[in-house]
């Protein structure tokens, strides 16, 4: 299940999708100073962050995209947050 959440920085609209509802509160602390949440709708960039299932070994990451790109894997959750607050 796809969770999303939409703000405006610096005149831009962008859209944080996750597939944990846990995440959201890791995606809000990275957020810019002074961004405006607001309600969903057409955005200027889409980011899209996926966790590896619970316990997974092997080759399973997490994944950072910016629409189909995919800018990142890490095996560290906080690796990728630190990725997409430097992207935002």
């Amino acid at each position: 299940m796809e969770h999303r959440l939409t703000f405006v920085s610096h005149g831009a609209r962008l859209g944080v999708r996750v597939d944990d509802p846990g995440a959201f509160e890791d995606v809000q602390r990275a957020l810019p100073p002074g961004s405006q949440l607001q309600d969903s709708g057409p955005v200027d960039a889409l980011y899209s962050l996926s966790r590896a299932p619970c316990g997974a070994t092997g080759a399973a990451k997490h994944r950072l995209h910016r629409g189909p790109e995919l800018l990142q894997t890490a095996a560290s959750w906080p690796q990728l947050i630190r990725r997409l607050e430097s992207e935002l």
